[in-house]
């Protein structure tokens, strides 16, 4: 028996406009200088949606913020692990 998954064209737009505020929010905190209500309008402004989109997706500042931190975490982690694989521990 195979199983199909049907993709929800409304969750996968829902997606891609979660992806690209926080592409935008990557961006800007590099960036940095913003306050957090200044932070919010130019996320909105970098990603294409408005300033209650992004708060739709995310209810605060904090939450984007960690958000960002989070996954910019692991993908630091996931490029630096295969390195201390490779590292010989003996001596």
């Amino acid at each position: 028996m195979t199983v199909t998954h049907t993709i929800n064209p409304r969750q996968e737009r829902s997606d891609q406009i979660r992806e690209s505020i926080l592409a935008a929010a990557s961006v800007c905190l590099a960036e940095g200088g913003f306050s957090s209500d200044r932070l919010m309008s130019a996320v909105a402004r970098a990603a294409g949606v408005s300033r209650p989109t992004v708060y739709r997706y995310f209810p605060a500042f904090v939450a984007l913020r960690d958000t960002v931190v989070q996954r910019e975490l692991a993908i630091l982690v996931g490029e630096v692990l295969p390195m201390i694989d490779e590292l010989s521990w003996t001596e």
